[in-house]
């Protein structure tokens, strides 16, 4: 008898697809993962649909996962097994979204001897091919669409999404705009930066112009143009 009695792979998020988790029109028990694009961020165990369900809801998990896989185990006793197998063979950024990495029901762990922690040395040089073989370039799907690709892709030549999150942040739209908020530091000294969300530096640009106009007239002055302009030049820093 297998271990694995019914799966689903890479299935995107969709009410539709959540329901559709089912084994001759049952609830099913088993193992499933929640990924952000193609990386697994979390790993999972019990009514797969269910669980599904509050994930969507969870205020931990419902903004960081778009696709999932599952994978129906009818015998209890071994899907906890089964999923601190994936746990442990994943590093725990790959699944940051779980925090425990669990322990196996009877497995006891074998270590090491400390003289045997040293790994013995690669190159990892490039295979060289020979002229007369055709070489092959590996492929995998798209996480947006699902549509095969060249495993180096930055970009899906089918829906033009981009894997690269600094090259997915460049390309979004900028969501301020530069006469905007020198027009406001103008008005108010700091409130451009306030307006592109650099709040402190806004505080500090109105408190700083303000006592130099209540020194003298000249260091407020130098103080506004400069706020001014760095309203509109300076980019805000991208939180991570």
């Amino acid at each position: 008898m297998g271990l694995i009695h019914q799966f689903g792979e890479m299935w995107a998020r969709t009410p539709k697809n959540i329901m559709a988790v089912l084994k001759n029109g049952k609830r099913v028990q088993g193992v499933y993962i929640l990924y952000d694009g193609s990386t697994p961020v979390y790993i999972g165990k019990g009514n797969i649909r269910d669980r599904l369900t509050k994930a969507t809801k969870s205020k931990r998990r419902k903004d960081f996962w778009d696709h999932f896989s599952w994978y129906v185990i009818n015998d209890k006793s071994l899907r906890h097994d089964v999923e601190v197998l994936l746990l442990r063979t994943l590093p725990p950024h790959l699944r940051y979204l779980t925090r425990q990495s669990g322990n196996f029901t009877n497995g006891h762990s074998a270590d090491q001897r400390p003289s045997d922690l040293v790994a013995e040395y690669i190159t990892r040089k490039k295979v060289i091919r020979s002229s007369t073989t055709t070489a092959v370039e590996p492929k995998v799907r798209c996480p947006y669409c699902s549509e095969l690709i060249a495993f180096a892709a930055k970009k899906c030549k089918h829906c033009g999404e981009f894997f690269d999150p600094t090259l997915r942040q460049s390309r979004m739209p900028q969501a301020w705009n530069p006469g905007v908020a020198a027009v406001l530091s103008l008005v108010i000294p700091g409130a451009g930066q306030m307006y592109k969300g650099q709040v402190g530096a806004g505080f500090g640009w109105l408190i700083g112009t303000v006592a130099g106009y209540c020194v003298f007239v000249v260091p407020g002055l130098i103080l506004h143009i400069t706020c001014i302009v760095k309203a509109y030049s300076d980019i805000p820093k991208k939180s991570n």
